[in-house]
């Protein structure tokens, strides 16, 4: 079984850097520090042993991700991204030593609705052209 994803961001030019290795250190090996969990749309990383000034939270993010604690979005300024796109961030930002980290891209669900519509009206063709002896499929 792979442990290690079939994407990292690059968010540094330094390409010498072995990622599998940096993926190991960042995210695995860093797990125990936090709790995950789902809440609605979001990723909720919950550290629960850390005590630095600055938290590295074993998540990577991506375009069009955005990163709130308490419902408070965080800028750009007030977090950093690892060479692999994991948030570093201030304790001083952090409130409830948690994250939420939400995805939202804006055709995701317009192609899920699509996707959905698409198979349902496929399902209603056929069986109206099934009760209706038609063959075209």
């Amino acid at each position: 079984m792979k442990s290690t994803p079939d994407y990292l961001p690059l968010y540094d030019d330094d390409r010498s850097t072995g990622f599998y290795e940096l993926y190991k250190h960042k995210i695995i090996d860093n797990n125990p520090n936090f709790e995950k969990s789902v809440i609605g749309r979001q990723l909720v990383v919950q550290n629960i042993h850390l005590t630095e000034e600055v938290i590295e939270f074993p998540v990577v993010i991506y375009t069009g991700t955005s990163i709130t604690t308490m419902g408070n979005k965080l800028t750009k300024e007030q977090y950093s991204l690892s060479t692999i796109g994991t948030p570093l961030i201030n304790k001083k930002y952090i409130q409830n030593n948690q994250i939420e980290i939400a995805f939202k891209h804006k055709f995701s669900d317009i192609l899920i609705y699509l996707t959905v519509i698409f198979w349902f009206l496929l399902i209603v063709v056929y069986l109206y052209c099934k009760t209706k002896k038609i063959n075209i499929f």
